[in-house]
């Protein structure tokens, strides 16, 4: 079982991974990447911190529901489901990631120093990891927010549309094509390839 630190600024949180292959950075990317385009039902372009840590550590994945363009009631089922997403898409992958608890470095007081304490020296060879990329989708060249991937039915010229845009409600950035159902996914490479060059890939 390999040990991972988590670390960002100002957080510190340890996760254990039961698959003895999941023993490096390269290899835990992977797989987070993997059970994230499982969970979550928008392709969006968000950092481990934000798709995958909330769901881990209990936490409400607020912000990713916020990029991914989630509202109204259907953010609520989505807040609620998506911990339980999180579950079975790491099941489905054979894998138990589990959170041994986390702190916050720049407490001060005597019970949170002797918490990092503890778990610096029973995890001495946790593997570190720092936040990394979700999904290849590269963030707004004009606003630097997220970016999601968009589908929907178009009800005037038929078809479908399947966009890359922005997350951020004020920018109009966009890019778009029409296709039929069964050119959906060869459309989403196809946008998602034309975002991130306009995007400076």
């Amino acid at each position: 079982m390999a040990v991972f630190k988590y670390v960002e600024e100002g957080f510190v949180c340890y996760l254990s991974c039961d698959r003895p292959e999941v023993n490096s950075p390269e290899v835990f990317r992977g797989l987070c990447r993997e059970v994230f385009a499982k969970a979550c039902p928008v392709t969006v372009g968000v950092t481990f911190a934000v798709g995958l840590l909330p769901a881990l550590t209990d936490d409400p994945a607020e912000n990713l529901a916020r990029f991914a363009g989630i509202d109204g009631g259907d953010r609520e089922d989505f807040l609620g489901e998506y911990p339980g997403r999180v579950r079975e898409a790491l099941r489905k992958s054979g894998v138990i990631l589990e959170n041994l608890g986390y702190y916050y470095p720049d407490e001060v007081d005597e019970a949170a120093a002797a918490e990092r304490d503890r778990f610096s020296e029973v995890h001495r060879d946790a593997v570190v990891v720092e936040d990394f990329d979700l999904t290849d989708l590269r963030r707004c060249p004009f606003c630097g927010a997220p970016a999601r991937v968009y589908r929907g039915r178009d009800s005037v010229l038929g078809g479908v549309t399947v966009a890359v845009e922005c997350s951020y409600d004020m920018c109009a950035a966009r890019i778009g094509l029409l296709t039929t159902e069964a050119g959906v996914d060869v459309a989403v490479t196809d946008v998602v390839s034309a975002w991130n060059r306009r995007a400076g890939e």
